[in-house]
């Protein structure tokens, strides 16, 4: 992914911000990819499994700090259906049960 100064130089901030990030992740996933084989070969010389088990099983695993986690939204304690019946055509919550 070489790019030039000059290229980089006239991309916006979101298209330089995606080409390095991008980058970044590219060579982690190589720098992984080696080191899984390179560990999958010396366990198997040293037949030690235990090897194979510790190593992640993929980038993500291996490097967190690149691959932030999704954000999540909890629901509310007021929408589990085990607290909520139903009266008639009312919504009857988990206190009033």
């Amino acid at each position: 992914m070489g790019c030039s100064y000059e290229e980089m130089y006239n991309m916006t901030l979101k298209e330089l911000y995606k080409t390095l990030e991008y980058k970044r992740k590219g060579l982690a996933y190589k720098i992984w990819k080696q080191s899984y084989l390179i560990t999958l070969g010396v366990s198997d010389l040293m037949r030690d499994k235990r090897a194979k088990a510790m190593f992640p099983n993929n980038p993500e695993e291996a490097s967190p700090e690149l691959y932030p986690q999704k954000p999540s939204i909890k629901k509310p304690d007021f929408l589990n259906n085990s607290k909520v019946k139903m009266k008639g055509d009312m919504m009857i919550y988990g206190w009033e049960v």
